[in-house]
């Protein structure tokens, strides 16, 4: 009877902490109105979820790597003053500069960038194919930067940091 009593205490405390340890992982960061979903890389396989508080490292060769990430008040609030800056919710959902601007010049392999953006009850997505680079297209250089911001936030993380480097790279 002993022996049922301790081990009925030890998978209690063992389901548990399996819990704790669960919910600490994929409960969100925050209750903001405002979550995104950014993919980008090569296939857009490096993955910011705000919404779940993670981030998916592509690792090239090896499998991607998922770690709890979140994102502050300020770096979110930040995300979002850039995005009401450059009108990014009136882009169209494929974007493509098109023959706005100079093409100088055209990348492979090339980057892809996926948005899915709530804010309050609204919904916002966007595709680019980033396979040229443009100069001139005032569109382009702004979506650039939004991206470049929030690659910027990922990379300050410390969790982002201790995740290892990819042993291949994309040619």
């Amino acid at each position: 009877m002993n022996h049922k009593f301790t081990f009925g205490v030890m998978l209690a405390a063992f389901l548990l902490g399996l819990v704790v340890i669960l919910q600490s992982f994929w409960l969100p960061c925050t209750d903001s109105d405002f979550n995104l979903i950014f993919k980008y890389g090569v296939g857009a396989r490096n993955v910011l979820n705000t919404f779940t508080g993670t981030y998916t490292k592509d690792m090239v060769v090896d499998p991607p790597i998922t770690v709890k990430l979140c994102l502050s008040e300020e770096d979110l609030d930040r995300i979002y003053r850039k995005m009401v800056e450059i009108n990014f919710f009136s882009y169209p959902t494929k974007f493509s500069p098109g023959s706005r601007g100079t093409v100088i010049g055209e990348m492979t392999p090339f980057s892809t960038y996926y948005f899915k953006v709530r804010y309050k009850n609204r919904v916002k997505e966007l595709y680019w194919a980033a396979r040229y680079t443009y100069s001139g297209n005032e569109e382009a250089e702004n979506l650039k930067e939004l991206i470049d911001l929030i690659i910027e936030i990922i990379h300050s993380k410390p969790k982002y940091q201790r995740l290892p480097k990819p042993r291949a790279g994309y040619f």
